[in-house]
């Protein structure tokens, strides 16, 4: 699983004189000498030196600073150490652990067919761990026209229906002929570009 996670490349032939399986450059410029030997935990977050060298940054607990610590993203969670949101579903990997209990490494832990970050919004208020709870909305699959069925995944927008798009999934919608179908559109990170000369009437909610 280690090795699975975008190790750290390094020239070929590139020195190991003590033989601890830390390139000497790297154990230097992170440690300053050869003195680690690669079992210890400098910086104690549950990964040996050597797991750090082949993944994260040895000297700090959390490489990427999501909240998450490199030993558990790697050992009990199946994240990156070195990736904020492993999944991309717009959660931080430590907001998904230690406020949502959600699982980091999927963006529906659930698996009821909506994404984490759509039940955990205030809008929706529905139960990411639960498949029994479904938010009523349908979410953009990829950026473009409001009304394109392809933003979608096929279908149009129609009255009466809750919407939303996440940025990273569709960064942006775009209306250019005054139709907004649709009870409300909710944008999760997202912006909405409005590019023509009429008017459109919608409920649009802004959301981190």
């Amino acid at each position: 699983l280690v090795q699975a996670l975008n190790p750290i490349k390094f020239p070929d032939g590139l020195e190991d004189t003590d033989g601890d399986g830390l390139a000497d450059l790297w154990e230097t410029i992170w440690f300053g000498d050869l003195s680690r030997d690669g079992n210890e935990d400098f910086d104690e977050d549950g990964l040996s030196d050597l797991a750090e060298f082949q993944v994260a940054d040895p000297t700090s607990k959390d490489t990427d600073g999501d909240g998450l610590e490199d030993g558990p993203e790697i050992t009990s969670h199946g994240s990156d150490p070195t990736v904020v949101d492993t999944d991309g579903d717009t959660l931080t990997d430590g907001d998904e652990v230690n406020v949502h209990s959600t699982d980091p490494a999927d963006t529906d832990s659930d698996d009821d067919g909506a994404l984490d970050s759509v039940e955990v919004n205030p809008e929706f208020g529905t139960d990411p761990n639960s498949a029994a709870s479904v938010p009523n909305v349908i979410v953009a699959v990829q950026s473009g026209p409001w009304m394109d069925p392809s933003t979608w995944g096929g279908t149009a927008p129609v009255a009466g229906s809750k919407y939303a798009a996440l940025t990273g999934i569709s960064g942006e919608l775009i209306t250019s002929d005054g139709a907004f179908a649709g009870d409300s559109l909710t944008l999760i990170g997202a912006k909405l570009t409005l590019s023509h000369a009429g008017s459109a009437s919608a409920n649009v909610i802004l959301s981190n």
